[in-house]
């Protein structure tokens, strides 16, 4: 193990900024265990709040789209945006898959705002696949902790 050290922290001095940023991060391990041991506080009730507050965005988010496109889309459905934004409407994509579609990617859909400021659709899709990815994170299962039992000693 001191020889693995050793070249990491030779290769950290070639790097600026690098040593100071592993140092950060091995500052933070003991912090990551003990949340791994004892779990995150959290507020259940503005937890529920947020996931009320995008279920309701996300709803309006789909009803525009509806609007504006004519038709109801899902913005998670790649195929459902890559037909309506390339083949519809015809824009050139600004990235292609693997299997050399057109990207519907959040990162290719930002390119393309970018070149078709005016279409509202693009920034309903992110808005949409914003707030659903925030709620997916937020629909975890709390870990439950037995209570404590305390012995009686009288």
């Amino acid at each position: 193990m001191k020889f693995i050290k050793a070249a990491q922290e030779a290769h950290a001095k070639k790097d600026p900024g690098l040593a100071a940023s592993i140092a950060q991060a091995n500052s933070m391990v003991r912090s990551y265990i003990i949340c791994q041991l004892q779990g995150i506080r959290y507020r259940h009730d503005l937890q529920q709040a947020i996931l009320k507050e995008n279920d309701k965005l996300m709803t309006h988010y789909l009803r525009a789209i509806k609007l504006l496109v004519g038709r109801e889309m899902l913005p998670t459905s790649p195929l459902q945006c890559r037909k309506y934004l390339f083949d519809e409407l015809g824009y050139s994509p600004t990235a292609k898959t693997k299997t050399n579609n057109p990207s519907t990617g959040d990162i290719p859909l930002q390119k393309l705002k970018l070149k078709y400021p005016m279409n509202a659709v693009l920034d309903f899709i992110l808005a949409y696949r914003e707030r659903a990815k925030q709620s997916g994170q937020l629909k975890f299962v709390p870990w439950k902790t037995p209570p404590i039992q305390i012995p009686n000693m009288g």
